[in-house]
């Protein structure tokens, strides 16, 4: 039976409000940092392996590990402010990836970027980093809106070619 010091003995739990990301330069224009100061929550892609599986005689099956595996996808929700910087700047970086308008798109060196995402433990000391390769937004969702009294939010959801923990 677990014992109660054996319990007290493990770190505190990681508060999942506390992270930060780094955008750095970013496509269009915007300031990455202004950025990070304005996110809010994230949906993050779950580490993976893909699963292979073998047909033997007889009808027999096995699942064997395969490669590394993502959707691909990650969502944070942004604040917005009175001056509409969240939604302007990641239209400018949607932009910037294909224009609407006149169906041009720059080479993906030009509009993806690669990120980190710093958890921050209970005293602010890093806890962990994770580096987060080739982002660039797939869509950028209208500010919400609602009866109660509240800050909008606007919901980005970026395309990512990894996202790997730092050792």
């Amino acid at each position: 039976m677990i014992e109660f010091q054996e319990v007290d003995t493990i770190p505190d739990a990681l508060d999942a409000s506390r992270f930060e990301v780094k955008f750095g330069t970013v496509p269009g224009g915007a300031d990455g940092y202004q950025l990070g100061l304005r996110h809010g929550t994230g949906t993050f892609p779950a580490a993976a392996i893909a699963q292979v599986s073998a047909k033997f005689p007889g009808g027999h099956s096995r699942r064997f590990r395969g490669g590394s595996a993502t959707d691909g996808t990650w969502s944070l929700t942004f604040i917005e402010d009175q001056t509409g910087f969240v939604a302007k700047s990641f239209r400018k970086w949607l932009k910037k990836c294909r224009d609407s308008k006149t169906s041009k798109s720059s080479l993906k060196k030009d509009y993806a970027i690669d990120v980190e995402v710093i958890w921050y433990d209970t005293v602010g000391d890093e806890a962990l980093t994770y580096e987060v390769k080739g982002i660039f937004p797939l869509s950028v969702e209208k500010p919400t809106s609602s009866e109660n009294s509240g800050p909008a939010q606007i919901t980005v959801t970026f395309s990512l070619d990894s996202m790997d923990l730092k050792d």
